[in-house]
């Protein structure tokens, strides 16, 4: 059994989260793989080589993401950022 997955297009504004995904989705779709077993151990080692910065950047952004929301109580934000 081959696994093989849809590579999507992410927009261009995207949140930094939706960076992480994307890169490691890519990442993931570089090698083709044959059982879950081989699924598991590669979605590990991708995930365990992702950049530091690049998972810093997303949780400042989502910090003040959810200050944002916070200073709207929960209400539209986006406008604000």
């Amino acid at each position: 059994m081959v696994f093989r997955a849809r590579r999507e297009s992410w927009p261009l504004d995207l949140p930094k989260s939706g960076l992480i995904w994307s890169v490691f989705q890519q990442r993931v779709y570089e090698t083709t793989v044959h059982n879950i077993d081989e699924l598991r151990r590669h979605l590990l080692h991708v995930w365990r080589g992702l950049e530091q910065s690049l998972i810093d950047d997303a949780v400042d952004q989502w910090r003040t993401r959810f200050c944002a929301c916070v200073r709207a109580s929960g209400g539209h934000f986006e406008h604000t950022l």
